[in-house]
């Protein structure tokens, strides 16, 4: 809603906000292969928690175009 209001005060006509989705890059490419899939599969299943409520999201893109 802020970032949304936001882009039309500045003025752009064209702009798309995105939820950017959690990702466990880090603690995966530490882990071991059993690990690893654990958590492969608890970050499928936060996004996926992400998409249904966007509002729980690590934060939003805005893609504007000038």
């Amino acid at each position: 809603k802020t970032l949304h209001a936001l882009c039309i005060k500045n003025g752009f006509k064209k702009f798309k906000i995105i939820p950017y989705n959690v990702k466990f890059s880090e603690m995966y490419l530490k882990s071991s292969r059993v690990t690893g899939f654990f958590i492969l599969l608890l970050e499928k299943i936060i996004n996926i928690g992400e998409n249904i409520f966007p509002m729980l999201s690590g934060g939003y893109i805005v893609k504007v175009e000038l």
